[in-house]
């Protein structure tokens, strides 16, 4: 019998978050429910946390899924793997590092079926080790704007997490590009808000996104330029094949060097900012100015080959906004 929802969920590194995300999905109110967890070769103890949580819900045994990789391959295609190896009506991609509210499932599921809606969206909170704040993610009636919001990388709109999907849409997008495991979510939030025909919101926040310092988004290094790199790749060539190449060209060339100053500022690595330097060049002489004043000062200093000086900047850059965030806690 086919499972309303599948829960999805790529394992690689998180036995410090394992338990408290397994306890969430396990103690999920909506019964119905196939849980497909894929071990991206984690080299800890994950996998074995993982068990011993099942273990105190037999109930949801039969519903559990735990597919090996024998090799690490990125967050992108452990996406894909469980997506393959999943049967639901609906799919909901969480990360093994978040958690959720017990009702997040129940709330989403009869929401997209009351209305008859492609995705269903609920907001978030972004647990920091300080503090707790909400994340809103708007459901905008003009599908324009949503674009906008989505090429602009506003964090919630973006993400793939806090959303139950219809799994004959997701198919409609296809798989993640295989190497592509950061930025991912962006590429097919852009797909999938495209060709859905009806997105609907329940108002509360039921996703906690809990801020790893370990996790692959925060550790800056070559794979992260490629990914970048290859991502806009792929979002103009959606665009072009879509016909809206044009109508969006403008804010995807600002966003494109905006991702490229995170970038620079962000690496510990300072020959990557020599390697990378023309990466994105032509769009950067045009939207260099719009950009904050610390990506501006950066992309000065490696345009003009200041590599060194471009380093001492981004540690002080670091500093600064460390004692910043202290102060406002």
């Amino acid at each position: 019998m086919t499972p309303q929802v599948s829960i999805l969920v790529p394992i690689f590194n998180v036995e410090k978050y394992i338990e408290c995300c397994a306890i969430s999905l396990f103690e999920q109110t909506f019964e119905d429910i196939e849980y497909v967890f894929v071990n991206d070769c984690t080299p800890d103890e994950s996998i074995e946390i993982l068990k011993n949580v099942l273990e105190k819900y037999p109930q949801r045994k039969k519903q559990v899924k735990i597919i090996h990789h024998h090799e690490n391959k990125g967050i992108g295609t452990a996406r894909n793997t469980a997506s393959q190896n999943s049967s639901g009506r609906y799919i909901l991609y969480i990360d093994s590092d978040d958690y959720i509210e017990k009702k997040m499932v129940e709330l989403l599921y009869n929401k997209i079926e009351k209305e008859n809606a492609d995705i269903a969206v609920c907001d978030f909170f972004i647990e920091q080790t300080k503090g707790r704040k909400i994340a809103i993610d708007n459901v905008y009636e003009s599908k324009e704007k949503t674009i906008l919001s989505i090429i602009e990388a506003k964090f919630s709109f973006s993400s793939l997490v806090n959303k139950l999907i219809s799994t004959e849409l997701f198919a409609r997008c296809g798989t993640i590009p295989e190497g592509l495991n950061y930025g991912e979510d962006r590429l097919m939030m852009m797909q999938l808000y495209y060709y859905a025909n009806k997105i609907v919101k329940v108002n509360i926040a039921l996703y906690h996104y809990v801020n790893n310092t370990s996790s692959i988004s925060h550790i800056v290094n070559e794979k992260h330029f490629e990914n970048t790199i290859l991502r806009w790749t792929l979002i103009e060539k959606f665009y072009m094949e879509q016909d809206l190449y044009e109508k969006y060209k403008k804010t995807i060339s600002h966003s494109k060097v905006k991702s490229k100053g995170e970038l620079l500022i962000n690496t510990l690595q300072p020959d990557l900012r020599k390697r990378y330097a023309g990466m994105f060049l032509a769009d950067e002489m045009e939207y260099a100015g719009q950009q904050s004043l610390d990506k501006r000062i950066i992309l000065l200093l490696v345009r003009k080959k200041l590599f060194f000086v471009a380093q001492i900047f981004c540690i002080l850059l670091k500093l600064y906004n460390k004692k910043i965030k202290n102060q406002r806690y």
